[in-house]
């Protein structure tokens, strides 16, 4: 074989080499940029994925409302919380057997022996227990505060109960206090301190009644820790929301 037949074999076995490296290396590529794309969507899915049962609707909302008395802004309703888990589901129920059991607690002016000729009437009811609603919803929980009370003409609203839950919006769960304190890195002491500093200038407190009892965590619009206790007084107890700043 002569020289030149040496070269030109030399130089089509270089070509192919290339060849082969440059087609591996553009199907090896295209395999790590598909994984990586699939490896975005996935990200991408897990992202957007929403904890809401129904996407076009508020976390919470009301259905079946009836109105009882339109001049006292009294209202039967049922709650919808749209969170898709089982805590939510099962508050959802509790909350609405409750509704569904006051419902027959009315009672009307003309079943009751009552002068109401210096009253202002603007219905026919006397009496009702009563469920509202307050809800609050931030960056990383929903707070629902339950209001059960009972609607009087003479005297408004008496006997008020106040009932405090809060949702974790990236996993559904209901929270306790402690998981409250747990997530916003705080601790009970911080926030029996705040109490001490709310009401350490009302001299009808008592202090240590008041700090020595339990108290229940919300959360406000704007992701503030809200502290609800009773300010026990030497007269008169109260309820007080307290934001811990």
């Amino acid at each position: 074989m002569n020289r030149v037949e040496k070269n030109a074999g030399s130089i089509v076995l270089f070509v192919l080499i290339l060849l082969v490296i440059t087609i591996g290396g553009y199907f090896g590529i295209k395999k790590i940029t598909n994984k990586d794309t699939n490896q975005d969507n996935n990200t991408q899915n897990i992202e957007v994925k929403s904890i809401k049962k129904d996407d076009s609707k508020d976390f919470v909302y009301f259905i079946n409302e009836k109105e009882l008395s339109e001049k006292k802004e009294l209202k039967y309703k049922d709650i919808v919380i749209n969170i898709n888990s089982e805590d939510a589901s099962k508050l959802e129920k509790e909350l609405n057997d409750k509704m569904a059991s006051i419902k027959n607690n009315v009672t009307k002016i003309n079943e009751v022996d009552i002068d109401t000729s210096n009253m202002i009437i603007d219905d026919d009811i006397y009496e009702a227990e009563m469920i509202d609603y307050t809800i609050a919803t931030s960056t990383d929980y929903l707070s629902i505060t339950v209001n059960n009370y009972t609607y009087n003409l003479k005297e408004e609203a008496t006997n008020a109960k106040l009932s405090f839950y809060v949702f974790d919006l990236s996993t559904g769960k209901l929270l306790t206090n402690r998981d409250i304190l747990n997530k916003e890195n705080k601790t009970d002491q911080d926030m029996r301190a705040r109490i001490r500093e709310y009401i350490k200038n009302d001299e009808g407190v008592d202090i240590d009644a008041t700090l020595n009892q339990e108290y229940k965590l919300s959360i406000s619009d704007s992701g503030k820790i809200i502290i609800n206790t009773i300010v026990k007084t030497n007269s008169l107890d109260y309820s007080v929301a307290i934001d811990y700043k």
